[in-house]
């Protein structure tokens, strides 16, 4: 058992263990603006691999996407890329 847990318990009782979340906290989300800076890529310079349409925003725009992120966009906008 994690220490984190025997500590939280310790303090809260197991109302403070029912409550945690494993996990991400939040939903996957991009801006808009990220989202369409990765299918112009697509589009315009015809790049579908992941790592190299990271690398390509990372030089056009000089941010940061996960290869996962642009998956998620990929999956996502299928029939707009094909």
């Amino acid at each position: 058992m994690s220490k984190k847990y025997i500590t939280i318990f310790a303090r809260e009782g197991m109302q403070g263990l029912i409550g945690q979340r494993s996990g991400p906290k939040q939903s996957w989300k991009l801006v808009p603006e990220v989202r369409a800076k990765i299918l112009l890529t697509v589009l315009k310079d015809g790049i579908r691999e992941y790592s190299l349409l990271q690398k390509r925003i990372q030089e056009d725009w000089n941010m940061q996407v996960s290869t996962e992120s642009i998956r998620q966009v990929l999956i996502e906008s299928e029939w707009f890329c094909q």
